[in-house]
């Protein structure tokens, strides 16, 4: 019984299987039955430009060479007629004198020809010749008398040029008189004014150095510079190191022993004091401590 029964789901088992197995076939063809058609008919389109064929431009025609027409030679040259006079008109022509004058001596009333053209233009020469001459012997007068003139004028204006450069120096020396006078009156004040100067600075290098105190170390050999800014009362203002000698010790040394000053000496008027001895440079090296 049992095995019956296994065998009956068995068959319904694969009944159904085939059923639904049919059922998808068929399904899968009626979807492609009803699927449209893809679109995949692509076509491809080339288009190749073609450069455009050079026109051809035909040549020009050539005009045509016209060759020369040889001249034709005149053999026959065409003689002007000559007109020749009537003999009545001879009779009417005026006659010259020498055939008159001819007439008593030949009977034919024939002479010879004097050349009188000639005669007259040798003589219009001869006069022409003597009218250049003259005409030449005036302008060479004339150039001589023009250039004695202008010498004449010239020696007159370096005459004058002579006289005026000789005024005009004379000025000059009084100007360079002057000019030496107020030089050695300048070169005079300004000596003086350095004489106040460096004895004020010697003053002043006389109190810095009383006040300096020797260090313990010897010190290098080296140059050194301390700017100062004093008052127009002689206070110091400001002190710095302006060009250091190369030993530390050397330079605050002078330094220590410019700030002692209690007042250095400057000149009495307020002006001089404000206008030289506000800002000074002192300058110093390692003999400082001997002075």
């Amino acid at each position: 019984m049992s095995y019956r029964k296994s065998k009956i789901l068995f068959s319904i088992l694969l009944i159904v299987s085939i059923l639904l197995h049919g059922l998808a076939w068929w399904w899968v063809d009626i979807k492609e039955l009803f699927k449209p058609e893809p679109l995949n008919n692509s076509t491809t389109v080339q288009i190749t430009l073609q450069p455009p064929e050079p026109l051809v431009v035909p040549p020009k025609p050539k005009p045509p060479v016209q060759k020369p027409v040889p001249k034709a030679k005149n053999t026959d040259p065409i003689k002007e007629p000559i007109e020749e006079k009537p003999i009545e008109e001879e009779r009417h022509l005026p006659t010259h004198n020498a055939d008159t004058f001819a007439s008593s001596n030949n009977s034919d009333r024939t002479a010879t020809k004097i050349k009188r053209d000639d005669q007259t233009d040798n003589a219009k020469k001869e006069v022409k010749g003597d009218k250049t001459k003259d005409h030449k012997k005036e302008e060479l007068k004339a150039d001589k008398t023009e250039r004695a003139k202008a010498k004449t004028v010239s020696s007159n204006k370096k005459g004058g040029e002579k006289k005026a450069k000789n005024t005009d120096k004379k000025p000059e020396i009084n100007q360079t008189n002057s000019e030496t006078k107020s030089k050695q009156v300048y070169s005079e004040n300004h000596s003086e004014k350095l004489k106040m100067q460096n004895r004020y600075l010697e003053r002043m290098m006389k109190q810095i150095t009383n006040n300096l105190i020797p260090p313990r170390k010897p010190v290098r050999p080296g140059r050194g510079a301390i700017s100062l800014v004093l008052g127009s009362d002689g206070y110091l203002v400001d002190a710095k190191i302006a060009e250091s000698s190369g030993d530390f010790t050397l330079d605050l040394s002078v330094l220590e022993a410019i700030k002692r000053v209690h007042r250095f000496e400057v000149p009495s008027s307020e002006r001089v004091a404000s206008k030289y001895y506000t800002k000074l440079i002192i300058r110093y090296n390692e003999t400082i401590f001997d002075q």
